[in-house]
């Protein structure tokens, strides 16, 4: 199964805890969430959506295939670049980093647009905007979300 037919066969409640097991100290990769992936010194920064795509995929990304969408794409991808996985990539990105973000009405429209599971709040729960300085307790309310979901 590819990353796309994986993310699309999980659940909200999956996609959540894949974000937050990801960023759960310490990191698959290190953090900064002002960036997608990037390489600095042979070490690799990645932010929320860099994190979940290891956590699902299995691959940890490194110093030559971080740096780029297209390169991240085929490292996800057996070493292949498709558009169709391109652009799915590029949309799962920008909703997790929406999902850090605690805007779920945003990441709603890409997991709408590209067919993967929708959140919903039934509880209200107050979630954090997850930036560098993050704690493992401000990751509990994405927790409680995930186990909100129907």
């Amino acid at each position: 199964m590819n990353f796309k037919e994986k993310v699309q066969s999980m659940t909200a409640k999956e996609i959540i805890l894949a974000m937050v097991d990801s960023l759960t100290h310490p990191p698959i990769i290190n953090i900064d969430m002002n960036t997608y992936g990037e390489n600095r010194q042979g070490v690799c920064f990645g932010c929320a959506a860099t994190n979940t795509i290891c956590k699902i995929s299995g691959v940890v990304f490194t110093p030559e295939n971080i740096g780029s969408r297209r390169l991240r794409s085929k490292a996800i991808n057996n070493n292949i670049f498709d558009d169709k996985i391109g652009e799915f990539l590029y949309c799962f990105e920008r909703a997790i980093d929406a999902l850090r973000g605690s805007e779920l009405d945003i990441y709603n429209i890409y997991a709408d647009h590209i067919k993967f599971a929708l959140i919903v709040n039934p509880l209200d729960i107050k979630l954090r905007h997850l930036d560098n300085d993050y704690t493992n307790d401000d990751l509990k309310p994405y927790i409680e979300l995930a186990n909100s979901q129907p």
